[in-house]
């Protein structure tokens, strides 16, 4: 429900709407759901630039409480105005989350994860690259369960991000990552992903303090089976 007003020069419009039992599945079976989810809008196009302005969106969900303060979406193809997005998440439950991870994300399905979000995000686009970028999110009471290995718990844990992203070369380019939690620290880490022929090329470097111990829990998918590693370290790392 809402209203909708339209002139020569732009089209507005506001309301409310509601979602239930949103579900997502894959080929393969995977599948996310949500419950139910209340969303309420307010939005402007200019139709001579073919511009959609969202001034604001608010959808309370099950899984948390997901605003857009403020959005610049391009509709047409020849539109010289980016893509610009401010973000900002509240309470928001990783596990709920969880299956929306395993299904976009590849987080193995054995995974366990728990904890409450909150975020503040900004996107924007540059022709085929899109920029995301955060300096503040944390997560509160994080648990990360993998089969076998130790627990990871962290009271808090500080995330300071920024990245660009192009789909259709497939490359990833992390400029900036810095983590804070009390067994893992991350400083000056500079990551990269470039697909190429049906070829992965990873490059980066980072300052890492960690314990072997906790880290396990995140590596051991990755890790032959039967493999453990333990102690506290400080390394600089490229690759």
């Amino acid at each position: 429900q809402g209203t909708l007003l339209v002139n020569k020069s732009e089209i507005t419009g506001n309301g409310a709407s509601q979602v239930k039992n949103l579900r997502i599945a894959a080929k393969d079976g995977t599948a996310a759901q949500e419950p139910g989810a209340d969303i309420k809008f307010a939005f402007a196009v200019d139709r001579k630039t073919q511009v959609l302005t969202f001034n604001s969106i608010e959808v309370n969900a099950g899984l948390g409480q997901i605003n857009v303060n403020q959005g610049v979406l391009p509709l047409g193809e020849k539109t010289q105005v980016p893509m610009s997005m401010d973000i900002s998440a509240k309470n928001v439950d990783l596990e709920k989350v969880k299956p929306f991870a395993v299904l976009f994300a590849s987080l193995p399905k054995e995974t366990q994860i728990s904890g409450i979000t909150e975020s503040k995000i900004s996107l924007s686009s540059d022709k085929n690259i899109y920029k995301v970028k955060t300096d503040s999110t944390k997560i509160n009471g994080l648990k990360f369960v993998y089969p076998g290995e130790k627990p990871f718990d962290a009271n808090e844990v500080s995330l300071v991000f920024e990245a660009e992203i192009n789909p259709k070369e497939k490359t990833v380019n992390i400029k900036k990552l810095q983590l804070d939690s009390p067994q893992i620290k991350i400083r000056k880490g500079e990551f990269s992903k470039l697909t190429d022929a049906g070829k992965t090329k990873l490059t980066g470097q980072a300052e890492l303090e960690y314990d072997w111990s906790a880290l396990s829990v995140f590596t051991a998918p990755f890790l032959p089976e039967g493999l453990t590693l333990k102690g506290q370290r400080k390394d600089s790392v490229s690759f």
